[in-house]
């Protein structure tokens, strides 16, 4: 019998297989009509691709019954069967000639565009060659105040750096954002499907004589294109009993919950047990899991004989309900609080009689009995329309009431089933405890597990269900903690925890699926151990890095930061975080955020910050968020840059959950990021303009403010702590210690330049570049004689006095002395000489001590006249090869004169004396002690030494190429090419 792994490997093939098919299939669909050539091809490929689904059958059954877990091995089945059904119905319908025309069509065109445009634009239009390409975009018209046409480019693909503008410009457009795999069309799809949602429900959805809901499940598209899933369901069910075999405690409650749900009426058995052909049904898989007690689970993905299943059919709804992140938040706001969960909710509501026959199931109890088929009558977790339904009827239940207060916990405070609330009065909640149990009790909906910080609370709510509050469920003693939404909740200590169990092993094989499963385990939606999980995730970074696969075993090195952060951390239960963030009848309430970034991650934190009537302050950890880095390097300031903008988006989120006024403050400790964010953005580039333009708009009202790094929060979310060290740290949990203080004794922001910002655009054209500089006059008095020369520079820095002083030595010559009055350019340019002269003191000391007066050359110039010495530049790097981008002024006025020369002597200079002596009827003949100039490359060219020819070395046909030239420092040999012999008589 074939091992686990060697049926994982041969399905591989088979996946392999679906996917070559698959690519083949998209090109032939991009053809308007198949030849006969690609169809026969198509037939062939297609009659493979059928036989294959034995194999893979045969595999996955196999498979199935040596799995532990079954419901991954029947996910699988799922989602491979829907890949072969959907590419098998494609082909046949490609090969019957009934491939929808609709799929190579353009968008419909607005009937507001401008008839005279298009019909301008068709007499342009030229007949071009058919070219086969895979559609990728659509046409957009958008017809504008002025009457003209706009052309919309392709909406690029997630991750593009262009995100920012496509984002805006789909909003615009009242476009809905797709992946690049599917046809972008000018219709929102999404939002269409959602309007017609909404319709349904309210046209179809009523009340029965109990007061539930009956709802109609809303279908895209007609029951008719189900094919069989009988045979599919049946044996889906037959590789679920045999697992009954080897785990006979899955099989009792099972065997349990399945009898409830009969006896709840929730299903009832058919009379007839096989399907007939003249009624369309679908028949649900299902399998069991332990959360921790037993639920059974229906999969309606599972795709039938045509390729399609019930979901597919099947109309996903809006979101009628607050994130998970909104109602936890507010959750913390409020200084009462009470917790429930609404008792079955989806089979509470029942399905329309007409479509039940989409919800039947095969099921027996014991192998020996017959199979029985089952009709679900309730909503069924499992169909993709279910939570909008379920949530849909739970929110439309606040439009009978007249209370706002009721009307807002039942729209806003429900997270699906689960329901949190809270109020700074213990009347006000009771009394709207009170009004949504009623509310809910109308629908049959049973709202049960409460739990509160306040026993009057609890007693009100025991006192109207009938139940006595020394229920042990509602004990309020020391150790007492319901899990709220994935987060543990201690009502008598009113503090938040967690409760982590990982098993470790330490002998066991550490992958990277073993890791990236342990961390799905930690749940925590408010990233409240935010530095905590960053350790792991920084992992995942290195794994991703090293492209490792997901079932190779890591390197030791990462094995050992691995079990060093499983060691630590169950130290995170031990935390006890306060729920109340907020101080009695607050005077004023802010919300400061905080950023930064390292070159593992970037991440933010938000704290709220209470003052109290009497002065006090109260500062506390609210939510907090961080993302690794990408892999391709990036700039620091860009990092920090995107963790500002992390931050603006999540305090915008956090300011919209909350319903206190709170005034925000937002912090970085970079200053390059805050140079940003106060300077226009279009003297920015792409990448920086986009954020800073959004973080501008979100922020626009509010100020952003300098950190220090050491009292920065946000360091620690971006760089990661140790679980064992974070339950200590009073910077993460309370903020920096100047939050305590006057808003007077809080950092001051340190002045930033806008010229030493990167990635700023100096000139976008031609026409910003004309500047107006202030004129700023350097004076330079020469004291021996009396006279003034006056240089007009654009700013006092220290660059700007270099270049002033170099073009005053090449009019005036070098000075012998410098005074000046200690101005902070002067004495920067000062210390810019100093250092240069340190740098090459040992070299200018060992020069002088070997120069010998009598061997020095020099010439006779015209500046010997004027400032009795020869004119000597200021020595100056090497810029050639430098980015221009990074230089100051004066440096790139210096590249542009290095450029200049650069190629004035070896374009230009050398042309003058180009094998002239080859056209001479008697060529000069270099002669000992003709005077010469020798060519060097790393010099300034007035620093080029000077020679004597002492000897010639002529060819063989007796001409002069090489020479022996005598210089200062000594006797060098040189090519006729490289000297410059001076017209000296």
């Amino acid at each position: 019998m074939n091992t686990e792994k060697e049926l994982i490997k041969k399905r591989g093939g088979v996946k392999a297989k679906l996917t070559q098919f698959s690519t083949y299939l998209n090109i032939a669909k991009s053809s308007d009509k198949l030849s006969k050539l690609q169809a026969n091809e198509l037939k062939c490929r297609l009659e493979k691709i059928e036989d294959l689904y034995s194999v893979f059958d045969k595999l996955q059954l196999e498979l199935e019954e040596l799995a532990d877990d079954a419901e991954e091995r029947y996910n699988e089945r799922s989602q491979l069967e829907g890949q072969y059904y959907e590419l098998v119905s494609q082909a046949r319908t490609l090969l019957e000639g009934q491939l929808d025309p609709a799929h190579n069509q353009v968008g419909p065109v607005s009937a507001n565009c401008d008839t005279h445009a298009c019909a301008t634009n068709r007499q342009h239009l030229v007949n071009l060659p058919k070219v086969d390409l895979i559609p990728f975009a659509a046409m957009v018209m958008v017809g504008d105040r002025h009457g003209r046409l706009h052309k919309a480019r392709l909406l690029l693909d997630n991750g593009s750096t262009a995100n920012f503008v496509t984002d805006r410009l789909c909003t615009k457009l009242g476009l809905v954002r797709r992946d690049t795999s599917s046809t972008v069309t000018g219709i929102d799809n999404q939002a269409t499907e959602e309007r017609e949602c909404e319709a349904s429900f309210s046209e179809h959805t009523s009340r029965n004589a109990d007061g539930r809901f009956v709802v109609t499940i809303p279908l895209k598209e007609s029951p008719d294109v189900l094919g069989d899933s009988y045979n599919m369901a049946r044996r889906r069910f037959m590789s679920l009993e045999k697992r009954f075999e080897r785990d006979p405690v899955l099989k009792e409650h099972y065997t349990k919950f399945m009898q409830e749900y009969i006896d709840l009426g929730h299903m009832t058995e058919n009379t007839i047990n096989v399907p007939q052909d003249n009624k369309v049904s679908y028949y649900i898989p299902h399998h069991g899991l332990f959360q921790p007690k037993c639920r059974v689970v229906f999969d309606a993905g599972a795709a039938s004989t045509s390729g399609k299943s019930f979901n597919d059919i099947q109309k996903i709804g809006p979101t009628v309900q607050d994130d998970l992140f909104s109602i936890l938040v507010r959750f913390r706001q409020h200084k009462y609080v009470v917790t429930a969960d609404v008792e079955k909710m989806y089979r509470a509501i029942e399905v329309n009689p007409s479509q039940r026959s989409l919800q039947q199931i095969i099921y027996r109890s014991e192998p020996y009995l017959p199979l029985k088929t089952y009709t679900l009558n309730t909503l069924t977790y499992g169909c993709s329309s279910a939570p909008y339904l379920a949530t849909k009827c739970l929110v439309s239940l606040a439009d009978q009431v007249q209370d706002d207060k009721v009307k807002y916990a039942i729209q806003r405070n429900f997270y699906v089933d689960d329901y949190l609330d809270g109020d700074d009065s213990i009347e006000k909640l009771k009394h709207t405890c009170q009004q949504v149990i009623s509310t809910l009790d109308s629908a049959k909906l049973n709202l049960r597990k409460w739990q509160s910080n306040s026993t009057d609370i609890l007693q009100t709510v025991m006192d109207l269900k009938g139940t006595p509050l020394n229920n042990k469920s509602l004990d309020l003693n020391e150790n007492t903690s319901c899990k709220t939404l994935g987060l543990y909740w201690s009502c008598s200590q009113d503090m938040l925890l967690f409760s982590i169990n990982l098993k470790h092993n330490p002998n066991s094989k550490v992958t990277k699926r073993h890791i990236l499963s342990t961390i799905n385990q930690i749940f925590d939606p408010l990233g409240l151990v935010g530095p905590c999980v960053m350790e792991v995730k920084d992992i995942m970074r290195k794994l991703w890095s090293a492209k490792y696969d997901w079932d190779d075993e890591v390197s030791v090195e990462i094995k050992n930061l691995w079990h060093t952060f499983e060691d630590t951390l169950p130290k995170i239960n031990s935390l006890r975080i306060p729920r109340w963030i907020l101080c009695d009848e607050p005077s004023s309430i802010e919300l400061h955020t905080f950023t930064d970034a390292s070159e593992r991650a970037y991440g933010t934190c938000i704290y709220a910050r209470t003052v109290g009537k009497n002065g006090t302050v109260d500062v506390h950890l609210l939510v907090s968020k961080n993302k690794i880095a990408p892999i391709k390097p990036t700039t620091i300031p860009r990092l920090e840059l995107s963790g500002a903008l992390m931050g603006s988006r999540l305090c915008t989120k956090v300011k919209s959950a909350l319903t206190v006024n709170a005034q925000c403050f937002f912090w970085s400790d970079s200053t390059i990021v805050l140079g940003w964010l106060s300077s226009p953005t279009n003297q920015l580039k792409q990448f920086v303009r986009n954020r800073v333009y959004e973080i501008q708009e979100s922020t626009s009202g509010h100020k952003w403010s300098y950190v220090p790094s050491k009292d920065n929060p946000a360091d620690l979310v971006s760089r990661g702590v140790r679980a064992d060290a974070i339950g200590e740290s009073s910077l993460w949990w309370s903020g920096p210690s100047f939050l305590s203080k006057p808003c007077c004794d809080w950092p001051v922001m340190p002045n930033v330049k806008e010229q030493s910002l990167p990635e700023i655009v100096l000139f976008s054209n031609a026409e910003d570049s004309h500047k107006i500089p202030n004129p700023i006059a350097n004076l330079i008095h020469n004291r021996s004689m009396k006279a003034v020369h006056i240089e007009l520079v654009t700013e006092l820095t220290k660059e700007a006095f270099m270049a002033a002083l170099s073009r005053f030595i090449a009019r005036r010559g070098r000075p012998q002395n410098i005074h000046s009055d200690q101005g902070t350019s002067f004495v920067g340019a000062s210390n810019e000489l100093q250092r240069f002269l340190r740098d090459t003191s040992d070299d200018i000391s060992g020069q002088l001590a070997d120069d010998d007066p009598s061997n020095d050359f020099t010439a006779l110039t015209p500046a010997h006249f004027l400032i009795g010495r020869s004119l000597m530049s200021v020595p100056h790097p090497q810029v050639t090869d430098a980015n221009i981008k990074l230089l100051p002024r004066y440096q790139r006025v210096e590249q542009i004169r290095q450029h200049f020369w650069n190629r004035f002597s070896n374009e230009y200079l050398s042309l003058l004396q180009q094998k002239t002596k080859w056209h001479r009827s008697s060529p000069e003949q270099l002669m000992e002690g003709t005077l010469v100039l020798v060519k060097d490359r790393t010099m300034p060219p007035l620093l080029w030494p000077l020679g004597r020819i002492i000897k010639v070395h002529p060819g063989t046909d007796g001409i002069t190429r090489v020479v022996d030239v005598l210089t200062k420092k000594g006797t060098i040999q040189r090519a006729y090419n490289n000297i410059c012999p001076l017209p000296t008589s």
